[in-house]
């Protein structure tokens, strides 16, 4: 099992056709990707002379560089969902109205969610966002995702602790569509979701 980071530097092409491995030959365990746009990359993934496997990949981690990309992450997760038990993602600073395609049916063995840098501020919070990772066809199953067992969102508050007292728990109130979401879940097992 391989272990494969990419922090977006490019890699110089091989000179030798030999260090070139056969399609599908790597069996990765986990991918992680850091500051690195995935348009370029991801493509190649789907390629038939791609060396890599992805169905034994365990993690992905989705560290975003600038702006989500919800076309090149649907892309990923259709691609390497399946395997997939732990997933990490940052969320975007802003939902597009038109984009639903990142969502949580391309992993059905899913057990960890963890999603990072989720912005809130007085006049945006990742609620939308987070509502359509759970599609309605997943959300009216009798449990959200089956063997989703831990959910950690890490949210970064860009509001003045000055302002947030003076508006009290306004801004937090949004959040009870998040409580309901996964409070209809009938899975025992999954642990409520940690806030960070």
């Amino acid at each position: 099992m391989v272990n494969i980071g990419f922090d977006g530097r490019v890699l110089p092409p091989a000179q030798d056709s030999s260090l070139i491995a056969a399609p599908q030959s790597i069996h990765l365990n986990s991918l992680h990707f850091s500051l690195c746009p995935l348009d370029h990359i991801v493509p190649f993934f789907s390629e038939p002379h791609c060396p890599l496997d992805f169905s034994s990949l365990r993690t992905l981690r989705l560290h975003r560089a600038k702006l989500f990309d919800y076309d090149t992450t649907a892309q990923l997760l259709s691609l390497v969902g399946q395997s997939l038990h732990h997933l990490e993602l940052h969320g975007p600073d802003r939902v597009s109205e038109d984009k639903d395609n990142v969502h949580l049916g391309y992993t059905p063995n899913l057990q960890s969610l963890t999603l990072l840098s989720l912005r809130q501020t007085l006049t945006y919070n990742p609620i939308a966002w987070i509502q359509s990772l759970f599609p309605v066809s997943i959300a009216q199953k009798s449990s959200i995702i089956p063997f989703l067992r831990v959910v950690t969102f890490v949210v970064v508050v860009d509001t003045p602790n000055s302002i947030l007292r003076a508006v009290g728990p306004a801004p937090w109130s949004t959040w009870k569509t998040v409580d309901a979401l996964f409070s209809s879940n009938k899975s025992s097992e999954l642990q409520f979701p940690c806030l960070r």
